[in-house]
């Protein structure tokens, strides 16, 4: 895998990172330069799926808002034989994991261009007033 020195430390995990806006983000984001809830969330995830692989599931996982697949292709790779499902609104983000999972030869990767949208204020799934961009479920 050719790239610039920061795509050079992926190569541990076997990744080659595609030339795109989102490299450094992706790069960045994979090799643990994220805070708050990620690191521990990555964790949590990657040993649950462990316990469903190893039971021979073939089961299907959905990333809704994958943003530049900085999970959803780590997983991807780890778990050949379940299929990953990516969204995300911003098409260019869709082009980047696309590529991504193309380069890496990640068969079991699925990314559709779509969104979750709220039709108005009163939906109980709906951009929060505490973080603008962000999903709150309330109960209703």
């Amino acid at each position: 895998c050719e790239g610039r020195a920061v795509y050079n430390m992926l190569a541990k995990r076997g990744f080659c990172v595609v030339n795109s806006t989102w490299a450094d983000e992706f790069a960045r984001r994979v090799e643990g330069f994220t805070v708050g809830w990620e690191p521990q969330t990555r964790a949590l995830i990657h040993a649950h799926l462990a316990r469903i692989a190893k039971t021979g599931n073939t089961t299907t996982t959905l990333e809704a808002g994958m943003h530049v697949g900085d999970h959803l292709l780590p997983l991807a790779a780890s778990f050949p034989s379940l299929t990953f499902v990516g969204v995300d609104p911003d098409e260019s983000k869709c082009e980047f994991v696309r590529a991504m999972a193309t380069r890496n030869n990640l068969t079991n990767v699925r990314v559709y261009h779509n969104g979750l949208a709220a039709r108005d204020r009163a939906c109980a799934l709906d951009v929060s007033d505490a973080n603008p961009g962000g999903w709150a479920i309330d109960e209703r």
